[in-house]
């Protein structure tokens, strides 16, 4: 399998490279506007209809070759966007550029670029390029006017994997779960922090010319992207190299359109919108998926939901849980990603339920917790002489009551909105109580290829906060559950 990467460099262009820039740049759009007014899809059509007329330009021909492909990708594109947003601009190139995969060498660290029959124009390399680039085959290289970028190729042998890594992208942090390890997050509140302080600094230019405002912001927002892709790469590097030691694939799901549910006017503030909308979860998945390729490492961050369960529970590993409200953090410690499809392992299994009873647990405080399990994953991994290993995960329904005196005491207190995240300790209001009673314990059963599984939820642990109220007026709950299967012949029925 061949794999691609490029590595760029700043320099300064010559007074022939500027004017090569700029030729390829009329090049391009005499390409566009001839497939524009032709109607040309294809490769072939638009270099039937464009070669001819460019021969205007005094430049060597592969130049126009590289022209015409690079104007049919952006006509590919424009028309990809004219179907979603008829209105849409036609494309124009208005800024120099170059790229060209025909008659570069690299010499005694230079890039000797072609400029007519038998001249060339070198080009410094610096140290780290030279020696990114030593050992493998170079494919094409792009000019900008003060951008250097060469592409490079590679021959790997994709893996097989022994399981596979699921990646759940939230906007403070990634968590990564393997089939058969424990659950990682890591920690991006650094790039969102990041970015709120830009964007608060773009917010305050009070300069009335619009020019100069646009290239200020240009500045500021081109030093934010540095250090958010800093912040990313140093994640996806981590995550990349744990599935490589553990020889296990790649999965994401698919985020296409997210940006939907934080438009204007849905009610959610600018500064919630703002942060949403400056999710950068498209940028990490690149990161991931070219770094996985270039392992061998296979990989898809296009799976839907309907492929994809999001397992909570931690694999039945037992974790933290919330009542009536769900937190950001102990969902991101309990939403352990382990994406596992019908394609990647060898079948899911088809299952009834005979029974899911609520169970009932009573606190010291007298507030009663009703706890649910639903199983909404089976899967089996493999099979022996004892019998099938499955994969189980499931979902935990939860549920509080509480007393009158103890929802006075928090009647005045502040809502905790979706998505706040009130951390577990005893400075942010969090108190233990004790568990007075058991007075039903939680069951459900399910059968399967004559098989019958039973599940069996345990709660060890509850604490509150009464410094904050859910949206039903209760104070938060949060507890520490357990669970325990069992596998066993399915009885038959009378």
């Amino acid at each position: 399998m061949q794999v691609f990467k490029s590595v760029w460099q700043h320099y300064t262009p010559t007074p022939e490279i500027a004017w090569l820039l700029e030729q390829f740049r009329q090049m391009l759009n005499d390409c566009i506007r001839i497939g524009l007014a032709e109607n040309v899809t294809s490769l072939k059509a638009l270099s039937l209809k464009a070669y001819n007329q460019l021969s205007r330009h005094d430049v060597a021909s592969y130049y126009k070759l590289c022209a015409i492909s690079a104007a049919t990708g952006i006509l590919r594109n424009y028309r990809k966007a004219k179907r979603k947003n008829p209105y849409v601009n036609e494309p124009y190139a208005r800024r120099p550029r170059l790229t060209t995969c025909y008659g570069f060498k690299i010499r005694d660290g230079e890039l000797s670029l072609p400029i007519h029959a038998k001249e060339h124009i070198p080009i410094s390399l610096n140290q780290h390029v030279q020696a990114t680039i030593g050992g493998f085959r170079l494919r094409s290289v792009t000019l900008t006017a003060d951008r250097l970028s060469l592409a490079y190729a590679n021959e790997v042998q994709q893996l097989q994997p022994r399981g596979f890594i699921g990646i759940d992208r939230n906007l403070d942090n990634v968590t990564v779960a393997a089939t058969d390890g424990p659950v990682q997050q890591h920690d991006l509140s650094e790039a969102t922090q990041a970015k709120v302080v830009y964007r608060d600094v773009r917010s305050h230019f009070k300069r009335s010319d619009v020019r100069i405002r646009r290239e200020v912001s240009g500045k500021y927002g081109q030093k934010q992207r540095e250090k958010v892709q800093q912040i990313l790469h140093h994640a996806s590097k981590l995550i990349v190299e744990e599935a490589k030691a553990k020889q296990c694939g790649i999965a994401m799901e698919k985020l296409t359109g997210i940006r939907k549910l934080y438009r204007r006017g849905n009610w959610q503030g600018r500064w919630y919108r703002g942060c949403m909308n400056s999710w950068s979860y498209g940028e990490l998945q690149r990161q991931i998926e070219y770094k996985a390729r270039w392992e061998g490492l296979p990989g898809s961050g296009n799976l839907d939901r309907g492929s994809i369960r999001l397992i909570l529970a931690g694999n039945l590993r037992g974790g933290f849980g919330t009542l009536d409200t769900v937190k950001k953090r102990d969902r991101d410690e309990l939403q352990t990603c382990t994406y596992l499809t019908v394609k990647r392992f060898p079948y899911q299994i088809e299952f009834k339920d005979i029974k899911e009873t609520w169970g009932k647990v009573r606190l010291e405080d007298g507030a009663t917790i009703n706890t649910r399990y639903i199983l909404s994953e089976l899967l089996a991994e493999s099979e022996d002489v004892f019998g099938p290993h499955v994969f189980v995960g499931g979902v935990v329904a939860l549920r509080v009551e509480c007393p009158n005196e103890i929802l006075d005491k928090v009647k005045d207190k502040p809502i905790a909105e979706l998505g706040q995240a009130v951390p577990l300790t005893v400075t942010a209001g969090y108190e233990t109580v004790s568990i007075a009673e058991v007075l039903i314990p939680t069951k459900s059963v399910y059968v399967f290829e004559e098989k019958q599984l039973t599940v069996e939820l345990r709660i060890d642990a509850a604490a509150r906060n009464m410094s904050y109220k859910t949206m039903s007026g209760a104070p938060l709950y949060n507890i520490r559950w357990t669970v325990k299967q069992k596998i066993e012949k399915a009885q038959k029925s009378p």
